[in-house]
C-alpha cells in the first residue's frame, strides 16, 4: 500500500451561506451555524496536486485537521465530502465557495459533543474521494476541494478546525489517501537447452 498525504494551503477558507460573507485569512475553519443570528457555514480545504490516477480503487481517503478552540452546546449537523468537479479551483468569495457543489458521495455527521482545542479529528471520505477520482475528466495532479456544508445545526452553535493561518500553533488540516501500489511484473527469461 502506498499513502500520498497532502496539505492544504492558504487557500482554505469559510464563509456564511446567508450573506456570502467570506473568511480565506483567519486561524479557523468554522463548521456549524454561527452568530446569534442564522448564519450556516460552508468550508472549503483545497487539496492541490493529487497524483493518483483516474479510476484508481482507494483503500481510504481520511481529512484531518485539528480543533482550534474549545467549543460546546448545541447540535452540529453537517457534510463533509468532495467538490463534485474534475480539477476545481481554489473559491476567492463567498459566493464562489457557496456556489460549489458537493459529492453524492459524503459523509453526515450529527453530532453534539464537545470538542477540545488540538484535539485531532478525523472523517472519513473514502467514498467521496472515490467519486472524484472515478470522473472521466480527473487526471492525476488535478485538485480536489474538500467541502464542508452546515445542514442544519442549533443556531449560535459551532465547532472550528484550524486553518492553514494556525499552523505555527496546530498543523493545517490535510487528506491522506491510501491506495494499491502498482507493481510491474517483469518476467523472467527461461533459457531451455
Amino acid at each position: 500500500m502506498a499513502t500520498l498525504t497532502i496539505y492544504t494551503d492558504a487557500g482554505d477558507a469559510f464563509a456564511y451561506t446567508n450573506n456570502n460573507a467570506f473568511y480565506g485569512t483567519t486561524n479557523q475553519l468554522y463548521i456549524g451555524n454561527a452568530s446569534s443570528g442564522d448564519y450556516p457555514c460552508r468550508a472549503c480545504i483545497p487539496i492541490k496536486n493529487v497524483t493518483i490516477a483516474q479510476g484508481t480503487q482507494i483503500t481510504s481517503a481520511t481529512l484531518k485537521g485539528y480543533a482550534r478552540n474549545n467549543r460546546s452546546g448545541g447540535t452540529i449537523n453537517y457534510y463533509v465530502g468532495c467538490e463534485d468537479a474534475d480539477n476545481p479551483t481554489t473559491p476567492t468569495s463567498g459566493s464562489s465557495l457557496n456556489g460549489r457543489a458537493i459529492t453524492t458521495a459524503k459523509l453526515s455527521i450529527s453530532s453534539g459533543a464537545s470538542w477540545t482545542a488540538g484535539a485531532l479529528k478525523t472523517f472519513d471520505i473514502t467514498t467521496s474521494v472515490q467519486e472524484v477520482l472515478d470522473r472521466s475528466g480527473f487526471a492525476s495532479g488535478n485538485q480536489i476541494n474538500v467541502l464542508i456544508h452546515d445542514n442544519g445545526s442549533t443556531i449560535n452553535y459551532i465547532r472550528d478546525i484550524s486553518s492553514y493561518e494556525s499552523r505555527a500553533t496546530y498543523t493545517e488540516p490535510c487528506l491522506e489517501i491510501i491506495y494499491p501500489d502498482v507493481v510491474t511484473f517483469i518476467p523472467h527469461c527461461l533459457n531451455i537447452i
